[in-house]
């Protein structure tokens, strides 16, 4: 699987939902894990964690946004198929289903 397929799965710090869940509330997604946003890219490099996420209208229409948080909002980050989660705070990595986080 080359890196354009993959799907990445970002986890958010019960603060990052708190202070910013107005702004990211329509690119959330919630599974057993808790809240979460998948996005099309990442880029953990730079002074912010930004992601590229999708957001689907009520209309049906759709587009991407760029989105930047400072990095200690970010608890954990994976790729999608399979998806494989790890904790850049706990340094440890364990896999999960498809299905949903």
């Amino acid at each position: 699987m080359s890196t354009q397929d993959r799907i990445y799965g970002v986890l958010l710090t019960d603060k990052a939902w708190n202070d910013l869940s107005e702004a990211l509330a329509r690119y959330a997604s919630t599974g057993p894990t808790g809240k979460y946003i998948y996005c099309r890219d990442i880029n953990p490099d730079g002074n912010y964690f930004v992601m590229v996420a999708s957001c689907t209208n009520s209309d049906r229409s759709s587009f991407e946004a760029e989105i930047s948080i400072p990095h200690h909002f970010v608890t954990v980050r994976g790729a999608v198929a399979p998806i494989h989660f790890w904790s850049p705070r706990a340094n440890r990595k364990w896999a999960a289903t498809s299905a949903g986080f």
